[in-house]
């Protein structure tokens, strides 16, 4: 072959498979760089996160970090609408492959949208791929209710799909790495046709209360400094739900326990400790928790007219509300009815209520009480019936029974 046919020939290669590659590279690198290329990367990053979210994302700034991996700064995601963000994310670095990691710093959510993330977090979970794993790592993770801000210091969560069905173990911790975690666990299998389950752990140090009480409503009336230390198991999808809880509440609000219909009927600060609470389809089929306190108020006209209920000696009092140092009240409810039980030893044996050494209110003689009969209990002492209102509704639909005698 000639000389110049051999150099012209290796001209070409040189052009196509070195020089134009070469150039090719430099130019998308200095458009990646440019304006409008970080612009352009920026938006194809929010459409995708929205899409994976159902939400509307906006994205400070975005930059690959290394191979595979993604960095986003100063993150707004907020439903269609909603001027305010549901949640807003300092800094975030995705890896992609067949182990995905999530990092997150300065993680702020609305506790009032707690709810579509759990629903979201389920969804996730149930579709996950066999043998795909995602790893979760939170530096900093606050809820914020208002004037109240919940935080976790770390949170550590892996999402695994297989052939046997997909869990995510997530677990919290409320200050620093040391203790136990909260330990939160989501299970599905597909045997369970669609139902799934969570399981929630306290660790070292108890949960607010308020967090739970976006999901489990009736636990709102604990009021917005309880705290609450035991387990906590969630079933869902499909009918019936049934939810099974076992563990003691802190700083329960005794004025907002006793709320309407018994509006003012108990004043202070106590513990409720649940020994066996099971709930089927929003009904209790099942409890047994004891409300204790050291100290509080009582509304005089209220506690008059359910010793007078109950045949027992009225306590005698001028004012409108009594002073009390000793709550004790041990309340069952199964197949046999509701029963009511004041302190089990000790002096003031079967007092619910004491003031010193003075029993202000006894337990019912009746053994076991009716549905009726203890929703007469919470009647404010002004009504001789049960008002008919959505909230007696609700009342007696909570406590309903299938064989109450």
């Amino acid at each position: 072959m000639h000389d110049r046919i051999r150099r012209t020939i290796c001209r070409f290669f040189f052009l196509f498979l070195v020089l134009l590659p070469t150039l090719v590279v430099a130019g998308w690198s200095i458009y990646a760089n440019s304006g409008p290329g970080v612009e352009s990367r920026r938006e194809g990053w929010e459409q995708r996160l929205e899409q994976l979210l159902g939400t509307r994302v906006t994205i400070g700034s975005v930059r690959p970090v290394f191979p595979g991996t993604m960095e986003f700064k100063q993150l707004e995601l907020s439903l269609p609408g909603d001027d305010q963000p549901m949640v807003t994310i300092g800094q975030l670095q995705l890896t992609r492959g067949q182990l995905q990691r999530l990092q997150l710093e300065n993680v702020h959510v609305d506790a009032d949208q707690l709810e579509y993330w759990v629903d979201w977090l389920e969804q996730t979970t149930r579709q996950l791929n066999d043998d795909l794993q995602l790893r979760l790592v939170i530096k900093q993770l606050v809820f914020d209710h208002g004037p109240y801000q919940d935080s976790f210091a770390e949170v550590v969560g892996v999402l695994d799909g297989s052939d046997d069905g997909s869990q995510a173990i997530i677990n919290l911790w409320q200050e620093s790495s040391q203790g136990d975690p909260l330990a939160l666990q989501l299970i599905h299998q597909p045997e369970e046709k669609g139902r799934y389950r969570w399981i929630l752990q306290t660790g070292s140090s108890p949960l607010p209360t308020r967090l739970l009480a976006s999901q489990l409503s009736p636990l709102s009336r604990l009021g917005t400094q309880s705290l609450f230390d035991g387990q906590l198991t969630c079933v869902r999808g499909g009918q019936p739900g049934r939810v099974e809880l076992v563990g003691q509440f802190q700083e329960v609000d005794l004025e907002s326990l006793s709320g309407f219909p018994a509006s003012g009927m108990l004043a202070g600060s106590g513990q409720l400790e649940v020994r066996r609470c099971r709930v089927l389809d929003g009904a209790c089929q099942f409890l047994d928790v004891v409300l204790r306190s050291d100290g509080g108020s009582v509304d005089t006209g209220w506690l008059q007219a359910t010793a007078q209920r109950w045949d027992a000696m009225l306590p005698q009092g001028a004012g409108a509300r009594q002073a009390f140092t000793d709550l004790s009240c041990h309340l069952e409810l199964d197949g046999n009815g509701i029963r009511i039980r004041g302190r089990e030893e000790g002096p003031g044996r079967g007092a619910l209520l004491r003031q010193a050494d003075r029993v202000l209110l006894a337990q019912p003689r009746v053994e076991w009480l009716s549905v009726a009969q203890l929703v007469e209990v919470l009647v404010p002492a002004s009504q001789e019936r049960l008002p008919a209102t959505r909230h007696t509704a609700r009342l007696l639909r909570a406590i309903e029974l299938p064989h109450l005698r």
